[in-house]
């Protein structure tokens, strides 16, 4: 089983990567709805 789960996930560069972007998105989006909320 834990083989074929290794198989399954994405490269972990990749996965590292996918994971910084969304995490900056979400930190934008709120960091814009603070400033909008504030206005």
């Amino acid at each position: 089983m834990a083989a074929n789960y290794r198989t399954v996930l994405p490269d972990d560069e990749l996965l590292q990567k996918e994971l910084e972007n969304t995490r900056r998105l979400l930190e934008s989006r709120a960091t814009l709805s603070l400033k909008e909320d504030k206005l």
